[in-house]
């Protein structure tokens, strides 16, 4: 818990220093400049937070803080501990939707040929898994599924974040063992250029999150079409798994 503050607070540090002297700006022009920076990741406001030149940013299902230059972002809530409250408590929580039985197929249909599959166990349950290589709350997760037992999960590569996560997700997919080169992107190593190029569903993949109201990584689906976005437990989907099958 300590390391947590201390990265929290050295990396608050870092925002208010980058930004000094920014503080007269728009909201508005704040905005403009994230969404220019990060042309994926559906960001749809950004107001001043309590803290001066702290931006709290709504990018679909995520409330994130970043500088106004978007080159420093905290990922997390925002807690006033003499109002022992959270700023953003008012924000509404992400509402798991359904998807369309027509988009869910082919979802389904597309899954052997454009997601990355793992089998635990017995594999009788399926998860589908839409996420970024950079994504903090992704690589918080990913310990979570391999917890899990008899499961098959298809990890659809939906690159938003940033252009570098649409080229680590390139190479990725690319590699000669997916799963091992996902799996190092998401510990953060460099992954080594494969030997030739080839062709990525990553773009069919956009296609179907946006058709399926995906907006944010990580957000999953049981086989029923029923979404659940951000950072699950293993307990938490093992108990989706059991509604799935009754």
């Amino acid at each position: 818990m300590a390391y947590r503050w201390t990265a929290l607070g050295a990396a608050a540090a870092l925002t208010c220093a980058a930004c000094q002297g920014t503080t007269t700006e728009t909201d508005q022009a704040v905005l403009a400049r994230l969404q220019a920076a990060y042309p994926g990741a559906a960001i749809e406001s950004a107001h001043r937070s309590p803290i001066a030149s702290l931006y709290e940013v709504k990018a679909g299902s995520e409330v994130l803080y970043a500088d106004a230059s978007g080159r420093y972002v905290i990922f997390g809530r925002l807690h006033d501990m003499q109002a022992a409250s959270a700023p953003d408590a008012a924000a509404p929580s992400p509402q798991a939707g359904k998807a369309p039985a027509a988009v869910l197929r082919e979802l389904i249909d597309s899954a052997e040929a454009s997601a990355i599959k793992t089998v635990h166990g017995s594999g009788a349950n399926k998860l589908y898994v839409f996420s970024d290589p950079q994504c903090p709350h992704c690589r918080s997760l990913e310990p979570e599924l391999a917890r899990l037992k008899d499961v098959t999960i298809y990890t659809f590569l939906f690159p938003v974040l940033s252009p570098d996560s649409r080229e680590i997700a390139r190479t990725v997919w690319c590699s000669a063992d997916r799963a091992a080169a996902w799996k190092q992107a998401l510990a953060g190593r460099r992954l080594a250029a494969p030997e030739t190029a080839c062709s990525t569903p990553i773009e069919d993949n956009v296609r179907m999150a946006r058709a399926l109201g995906i907006r944010g990584t990580p957000t999953l689906l049981r086989a029923d079409g029923q979404m659940l976005v951000g950072y699950q437990s293993a307990e938490t989907l093992t108990k989706q798994f059991q509604e799935v099958t009754r």
